[in-house]
């Protein structure tokens, strides 16, 4: 339970620990950061608050940035990843 319900503090050490070997295009961790403090682990089922939450958390302007960036990074991998091992 711990291990799902602290990935922030879980964050923070792996970045303490491995922060030199990223750049900021190269690390990504989407979190809703308004609107879902209140839905427990227990409270799947509320699905329409959880997307609107979501939905909120990832359309607004530095967020669609970030997904841009990690898309684009992804992109990248894939390409290195086909042209290695075909």
């Amino acid at each position: 339970m711990q291990i799902v319900t602290g990935t922030e503090a879980i964050e923070k050490k792996f970045m303490a620990r491995w922060d030199k070997h990223f750049d900021e295009k190269q690390y990504f961790r989407f979190n809703v950061e308004q609107g879902l403090q209140n839905i427990g682990l227990e409270e799947y089922r509320k699905k329409g608050v959880i997307e609107a939450a979501s939905e909120g958390y990832l359309t607004h302007t530095a967020q669609k940035f970030r997904v841009r960036d990690c898309i684009q990074n992804l992109r990248l991998k894939e390409n290195v990843y086909i042209e290695n091992f075909v």
